[in-house]
């Protein structure tokens, strides 16, 4: 998926400043114990931490710097230059789908999944996608036994479900069919 990413382009010294620099100006106004002096802290932080931000939703995150800081004289990064990296989440060993296997009639998502030999189909949401390979969970109801109330969890795939990946719509819940396992590609 495409993504835009702020990088620092400074050595690991002059990015343990820079993020000394921004917890101190977010930090500040909690030292307080006036109600005014807190908040001209707070929006003095704002402002100062505004030129290093495109956005002010959300209080920074300080990813870890790892590998070798440049040499004298190294080429750093310069405005408009393009990359292409690989983002490693933390991974649970989630079961990845083709995308051609989740349909989406009315503008809903769903998998065609066969159990004992007869098609279901399961509502998902989709947590990742990459244009290739989909994560989803299955969409489930459960009765809440203390309120007597449904609600709706999310189910990870197990890789034990046989899930059809083309021509879904051929098929009616319920119908029975013949399944060709194949095998299920995995997160590395």
């Amino acid at each position: 998926m495409r993504v835009e990413v702020d990088l620092f382009n400074g050595s690991k010294e002059q990015y343990q400043e820079f993020k000394r620099q921004g917890l101190a100006t977010f930090l500040a106004p909690f030292g307080q114990t006036q109600v005014a002096s807190a908040l001209t802290l707070a929006n003095a932080g704002r402002s100062r931490w505004g030129q290093n931000r495109k956005s002010m939703d959300a209080f920074p995150l300080f990813p870890r710097i790892e590998g070798e800081t440049p040499a004298v004289g190294a080429h750093h990064l310069l405005a408009g230059m393009t990359g292409y990296m690989e983002l490693r989440l933390p991974s649970d060993n989630a079961y990845l789908l083709p995308v051609g296997a989740i349909y989406s009639p009315g503008g809903k998502r769903y998998l065609v999944e066969v159990v004992q030999g007869k098609v279901h189909v399961v509502p998902v949401v989709v947590r990742a996608e990459d244009g290739r390979l989909a994560r989803v969970a299955k969409v489930t109801q459960r009765v809440n036994l203390k309120t007597g109330e449904r609600e709706t969890m999310l189910q990870e795939l197990t890789g034990r479900e046989e899930i059809v990946t083309s021509g879904q719509g051929e098929l009616s819940e319920g119908q029975e069919v013949r399944t060709n396992p194949g095998r299920w590609p995995v997160q590395p």
